[in-house]
């Protein structure tokens, strides 16, 4: 193909391949600039389903013109090839750029904004994407974002008037496309899919872009789909501390399993760049208030019909309006934010409970210690590093033998295989590591719950963060 002329574009390198077509890096000889053209692999040239997708990825893209979308020049057919000409992006992929790792959250707030306002267009537009994921984001070596690959974008209203047309655009519910580890429940369970997919997706591309992990990660594709249906992700805060409260929150809330609780686009691109202002100002932004009765604006833990807030949403003082809090009137489509406000009194209560859990964390963290390590130093004293005399008689040796004894007899009594070599009981250090296991597992509660009274606490104060705290 290099070298090919394809009307007034000459083919120079090759950029990348994909299921569906072939990417090449071509030159513009009427217009002299560089640009992309994608073509379609001759064996899916005669599949109507790898055609649609093509001439979706055409029609879908460009119909949307925006700063943060790329740009389609031409479409058309040389022989038996039929090719899409786009604007030649020069950059890196955001999941290159990501290679693992969390980006700085004031290149976070500047990617994540860029894109939902790409989004928010589209589905202004009636085009929903349906494969958002990091390798589908371009940043410019100007910081610029671009989105790619429109080839599984849907539209809701047919292009045509024609009955048979409108079967090329339109998805039969049942059928599962997309990449799996970004996939909406309702998408991966072959469900009709709407605008929220799209926040669920790009809430899996601020987890990755906040954290360096992906949510729902497993060895598998199955293993991984059985993650998006059944699993909660691991908090934001406990991969990356550094992330602000509200926009952890946000990213939850994308992750919403039910898409009644996911906020729209303009939500999403409204709060990222209200929680953007409170950071660069050194403030914590106050926890977003909802009033009206739109369920798709409320907190990730629940929703209140009679209140119109989440079970995690904090609500205004007695009496007051929501000056200063996010609000949504259940008749409007559009997020408002008032002026800023004084942050409401600290809750008694809350502290409290946030005091005696993180108390009865730290009292049961130390005590489920001590179970691995009577283990462990029963496993040094037995391979004879410390002499078993030194602590004969100790409340030290009592214990370990009141932990230990019982447990490696119960061992003894239902496994056949003694792991024992020149006085090294080796099953005292796999039990060791089992107890530490253990206590992970059973601290995980009372960490998930002193993280949300802390949230509450945090939110519910006047207290300022400054950019000292933060580094």
């Amino acid at each position: 193909m290099i070298g090919t002329q394809f009307g007034n574009y000459r083919i120079e390198q090759k950029l990348g391949a994909g299921g569906m077509g072939v990417v090449y890096k071509a030159f513009d000889t009427e217009l002299d600039r560089p640009v992309a053209i994608k073509t379609l692999l001759a064996t899916d040239s005669a599949d109507p389903g790898s055609l649609a997708r093509f001439l979706r990825e055409a029609k879908a893209a460009s119909r949307l013109q925006h700063s943060s979308i790329v740009t389609i020049h031409h479409f058309g057919v040389e022989g038996d090839t039929r090719y899409i000409v786009m604007e030649f992006v020069e950059g890196k992929t955001l999941k290159k750029i990501l290679s693992g790792k969390p980006i700085p959250i004031d290149q976070f707030f500047d990617v994540g904004i860029q894109t939902m306002d790409g989004i928010a267009l589209a589905h202004e537009k009636g085009v929903i994407h349906r494969d958002l994921k990091a390798e589908n984001i371009m940043v410019t070596t100007r910081g610029q974002v671009k989105i790619l690959d429109f080839g599984l974008a849907k539209m809701r209203e047919a292009e045509s008037a024609n009955p048979d047309d409108v079967t090329v655009y339109k998805t039969q519910a049942g059928l599962v496309i997309g990449t799996v580890s970004h996939m909406s429940p309702e998408q991966a369970m072959g469900k009709e899919v709407d605008v929220r997919s799209d926040i669920f997706s790009m809430g899996v591309v601020f987890y990755e872009m906040a954290t360096g992990a992906m949510p729902f990660d497993a060895p598998t594709p199955q293993a991984t789909l059985a993650r998006v249906l059944d699993s909660e992700p691991t908090p934001v805060y406990r991969l990356n501390p550094d992330v602000p409260p509200e926009l952890e929150r946000l990213i939850h809330q994308c992750l919403n399993k039910n898409r009644d609780f996911r906020p729209e686009a303009s939500e999403v691109l409204s709060r990222l760049k209200a929680i953007q202002a409170a950071w660069m100002g050194g403030e914590q932004i106050m926890p977003t208030a909802i009033v009206g009765t739109n369920p798709a604006y409320a907190g990730a833990g629940g929703y209140d019909a009679a209140t119109g807030l989440g079970s995690g949403d904090i609500r205004p003082p007695s009496g007051a309006r929501a000056t200063g809090y996010a609000t949504r009137p259940a008749s409007s489509g559009a997020m408002t934010w008032g002026a800023p406000a004084e942050a409401a009194p600290p809750d008694p209560k809350a502290k409290a409970m946030y005091k005696a859990v993180r108390a009865t964390r730290i009292f049961l963290s130390l005590a489920l210690l001590s179970l691995p390590l009577a283990y462990l130093l029963y496993f040094v004293v037995g391979g004879g590093i410390i002499r078993q005399q030194a602590i004969e008689g100790t409340f030290l040796m009592t214990f370990m033998r009141a932990v230990v004894v019982p447990v490696m007899q119960l061992v003894d009594r239902v496994f056949t295989v003694r792991l024992v070599s020149g006085g090294w009981n080796f099953m005292l250090l796999i039990l060791g590591v089992g107890a530490f296991i253990l206590r992970f597992l059973l601290l995980m509660p009372f960490e998930s719950v002193e993280h949300k009274l802390r949230l509450r606490v945090e939110g519910s104060g006047p207290r300022r963060v400054s950019r000292l705290e933060r580094m």
